[in-house]
Parts: structure tokens; sequence; C-alpha cells
């Protein structure tokens, strides 16, 4: 995903390296010809059969047919690929080196990093080859890499590549926090596939490979997407643990809000959503709390949480460093299991996106029976005097270009209209246009929403 087809690189042949031909380019393997042909035997071809559809704004659009890469991770024909291209259809073929199609079967997926587990339906057939993922680390910004791409001629397309940053935040893509950045003529075809260091061993999966951008894909790191198929094999399921807080980095991430306070510390993690049922709910967080510290480490980043957060499990209790309205507090928490879906309510709804909080007046449904009720930030360009807290939420209507306001009725209006799964998968932004009006049944004033899906959770 980015900016254009940028780059050729120019490889040399050494003593024991080996070129497998590429237009423009030449990709190089330690191993030689021995490891070219060992990748291409590894690596796998994804048709995919989709039936019904997917939730757009207020529409109903129809799933489409996708095509992507895989590659065997043993040689019992486990094979890795991106969650994104095989979740929900209806039929999975993989055409292996030689060119024969087999049917296959999601094994599992781990949503949250965008991978699965796929396993052909005749569990008798060996994988040719299978790939082993780098274990050293070493990965860094400039290395060289190899991207393996869709079949063309029948076998696999080994793509120059090179690593152009780490720890790239996911955005639409996943929910962690450092995704490996390349460049390489990959398209969406590539979507699926292993990036690969000049040894032949994976050191990631390609999560989102040439869709808005062309020529720049992002991958899981391989010590992420190993450690997760490896629970997939062994138990079914990779589980996480979970805090179960929305957040936003203080030092940059709180630029977007005109949110003012004077208690909050320069650095640490806003936290801007609090849903219920949740191990930080339990543990007494709320809106506007910040947390500078996991265990005694300073957190001052999302990358910061993420990589101590991740070296926990379930049922752990750990100590968060709290500042609570300038107040500095050790607060415990017992981690829980992150659930399949994130336990949103519509308070953090209005909360994390809209900078307010909503509350229904009367106890009744109907025209005018929400008003705002506190104004926490103005978001998007938005001006201060176009609604204010007593307002009434009079109208709603999706943004550009299906919007046809409505009365507001349910709180279930607003949590459909941008609860992350029904905006469409490709998309970064929502749309939502409201009316505020001074009091029920009063003509709306008109205010444009326009945000980022993106949300980082623990």
């Amino acid at each position: 995903m980015c900016m254009k087809r940028c780059w050729a690189a120019i490889c040399f042949v050494v003593v024991f390296s080996a070129t497998a031909a590429f237009p423009q380019d030449e990709i190089t393997f330690t191993g030689g010809q021995e490891t070219v042909q060992k990748v291409k035997n590894a690596v796998v071809s994804i048709s995919c059969i989709a039936k019904g559809n997917i939730v757009g704004y207020r529409r109903w659009l129809p799933r489409e047919n996708k095509t992507g890469v895989g590659v065997f991770i043993d040689k019992k024909g486990y094979i890795a690929t991106a969650y994104s291209l095989v979740r929900s259809m209806s039929s999975i073929t993989v055409k292996i080196a030689g060119g024969k199609d087999y049917p296959a079967k999601i094994v599992a997926y781990d949503q949250f990093i965008d991978i699965a587990l796929l396993r052909l339906n005749d569990e008798s057939v060996e994988a040719p080859e299978a790939l082993q993922f780098d274990e050293t680390g070493s990965l860094a910004a400039d290395t060289k890499a190899i991207a393996a791409g869709n079949y063309k001629d029948g076998s696999a397309n080994l793509i120059s590549a090179a690593v152009t940053r780490l720890n790239r935040i996911g955005r639409s893509v996943s929910y962690i926090e450092n995704l490996i950045q390349f460049n390489a003529e990959v398209v969406l075809e590539d979507h699926g596939g292993p990036l690969l260091n000049q040894d032949g061993l994976i050191v990631g999966i390609n999560v989102s490979t040439g869709s808005k951008r062309a020529g720049i894909g992002l991958a899981v790191p391989a010590d992420m997407a190993r450690n997760s198929l490896k629970n997939m094999i062994e138990n079914g399921a990779m589980k996480y643990p979970y805090i179960g807080t929305y957040v936003r980095e203080i030092n940059k991430g709180i630029r977007d809000f005109n949110y003012i306070d004077e208690t909050l510390p320069a650095e640490g993690l806003l936290v801007i959503g609090v849903p219920e049922d949740s191990p930080a709910k339990a543990a007494g967080l709320n809106f506007a709390d910040a947390i500078v510290a996991f265990d005694g480490s300073p957190v001052t980043s999302y990358l910061d949480m993420h990589n101590l957060i991740y070296q926990k499990t379930a049922g752990t209790q750990i100590t968060l460093t709290v500042v609570s309205k300038g107040e500095r507090k050790n607060v415990p928490v017992t981690l829980g299991e992150r659930p399949a879906k994130d336990v949103f309510n519509v308070q953090n709804f209005c909360r994390l996106y809209l900078g307010f909080d909503l509350a229904r007046e009367g106890g009744k449904a109907g025209a005018g029976a929400f008003k705002v009720k506190r104004v926490y930030f103005h978001t998007g360009g938005r001006k201060e005097v176009s609604y204010g807290e007593g307002d009434v939420l009079a109208q709603i209507a999706p943004g550009k270009p299906y919007g046809i306001p409505e009365p507001v009725r349910e709180m279930a209006q607003l949590a459909g209209l941008i609860y992350p799964d029904s905006i469409l998968y490709d998309g970064d932004e929502f749309g939502l246009d409201l009316f505020f009006a001074k009091t029920p049944g009063g003509f709306g004033n008109r205010v444009i929403f326009r945000g980022s899906m993106m949300k980082t959770s623990y």
C-alpha cells in the first residue's frame, strides 16, 4: 500500500549465489539456485470464491472473489497466509508447485494480526517444500528482502524488495503496532505471501500489498506470525492478554483533538474509552486517565504498551501506573483474554470517535430523546460553536454519498454506522453527518464528522 512503483535494486551475483530472473531486478539467495527452487516449491497460489454480501453504509455490497498467496510452513501441509484474503469465503483452492489444485480449509485464524492457518482438505498430501521463520531478529530498515508473489508461468513470482520501515502502525490492516513496511512491485494478487531474507527464511507475512498505493507492502513480523501459527497448530487458536482500554499517545496522538487538561502528564497514553465488562473497567480506569507505566516500565507510545502486554498471559496480574486528575497511583489489573470482537459500547463510540458523551433524556425513544452531556474534544476542523452541551441530537445520516437524514431514535443507529465491522474493510475513514438542535424537534445544525477508523486498544 503506498505511493508508486519506484525503485529497482541492482544485485551482483557472488560466489554460491544464484539469480532468478525478474524484469529489471535480480533476485539472489545466498543458498543459490537450490534456495530459489525451495522457495518456489513452498509458495502456493490461493483462489477464493465468495458468496453473500458485506455491510456498507446502509447498503449491502456483494462479496468479491479474491486471489492471493500463501506458504507451506511444515511438511504436513499447513499453510500461512493473510486472514483478510480468506475471511468469509465459501471455498478456497490452493495451487501448489507443479500446477495441481487442491481444495483447502481454514484451520484457525488470528484476526488481530491478520494471519490465517490453512490446510489442504486431503491431509495425506505433503508439502513439496516448507519454509522456516527467521529467528535472529536481525531485520532492519534498508535490509534487502524478497517478496513471494502470485504465480506467473506456473511458478511463484519472486519480487525484489527493500525494508523501508519497522514498527509501522497498522490502521485498518490489523491491530498490531509494529508492521514491517517494504518497497516492492507488489499488487493485490500478492496478498498473503511471505517476505523473505536472502537466506530464504520468512521474515514476515504480507498482510497488505499494493491496494491503495501500489509499490509498498506491509508484513506481520516473523516472531509474531510464528508464535501465533504455533499456537493455532497446537491449541486451535491464538489467545491474547487484554486490558480493555482505547488509547491515544499524549505527546502526539491527541494533537488531533482540542482536548485541554492541565493535569495530564507530558507523556503517556490517554484513555479515551473503557469498554464494559473489561479488566480495565473492573480495575476502575476511566476516560481521561493517563497510563504512564506498566509494571514499572515507562509507557509513552503504542509500541511500548504492545511490547509489554504481549509478554504476559491472560490471568496474570499487572500494575498500571496511572495519572488521574493529577493524582499518580498504581492500579492492579488482572489481564483477561481478548474477545474475538472489541467490546465497544455506544458511549465509547461517541466519546472515542465523535468527542462527546450522549445520553437519553426522559427514558423514552423518539426524535430529540438524546442530548449531548459533555463535549470532550472537537475534531476534524469542527468549530466549538457548532454544537455544545445540552444540544439535542436531532438527525443522523451516513456521510456522502449515501446519506439520507433521519430522526435519531435509538443508540443502535450510531453503533450501526460507526462500528468498524459496518465500514468497508478497505476503508481508512468514516463519514457521518449529525444534526444538532437547541430543542427537541427544532431545526438541526448540520455537523460533518470525518475521522480515521484506526483504533488502538489493549
